[in-house]
């Protein structure tokens, strides 16, 4: 098989295992949407690791689209409501998780480099969630909070938990096995 044909049958393959991880291992925040998931976001991230941010990005907004069209329901928006939803909260967001890899190269330790990509990762992922928590869904804030503060609230309550799933995830992953070579081999332990 050649490596492109490798490439892609890898990137299905952690794409579905995101989208498995999303919806079996997950405990709903609130009513509009946001979960706390166990590991989900880790294929993503590795996506990028092992094959640039540039690809991670593509596969995680792959996978955002398949995770809007599983789940997303435009809870009775305007279309701008359901655009700005499906481009921020989903297509953005999720492809921020190929910032998994921004570190490759840059820190030599696989294990500082991998983990600090995947927190960097869920930060941007959290902050997409947050910008259009106040510029999308704002509008239907009517429970006394600001829409700055509701969104922040709203959605530090599943993102907080799935960094620290996340972080956890890829400390131990990075640990454990070599995650850069062509194949995932189990490091040797000394």
């Amino acid at each position: 098989m050649n490596e492109k044909t490798k490439k892609l049958v890898e990137s299905a393959l952690m794409i579905a295992l995101a989208l498995i991880l999303n919806n079996v291992f997950r405990i709903k925040v609130g009513a509009a949407g946001g979960s706390i998931t166990l590991f989900s976001m880790l294929p993503l991230t590795l996506l990028g690791y092992r094959h640039g941010v540039r690809w991670g990005v593509l596969c995680g907004a792959a996978y955002g689209l398949l995770d809007m069209m599983t789940g997303f329901t435009g809870a009775g928006g305007s279309a701008w409501v359901v655009i700005g939803a499906a481009v921020i909260d989903y297509l953005l967001a999720y492809g921020a998780m190929g910032l998994g890899g921004v570190f490759r190269h840059s820190i030599k330790s696989q294990t500082i480099g991998y983990t600090a990509g995947s927190a960097l990762a869920v930060l941007v992922r959290f902050a997409c969630h947050f910008v259009s928590g106040f510029l999308v869904w704002g509008s239907l804030v009517s429970d006394g909070f600001g829409a700055i503060a509701y969104s922040f609230t709203y959605n530090i309550a599943y993102m907080g938990p799935e960094m620290v799933t996340t972080i956890l995830g890829a400390l131990v992953l990075s640990k454990v096995f070599s995650l850069a070579s062509a194949s995932i081999t189990r490091k040797k332990m000394a």
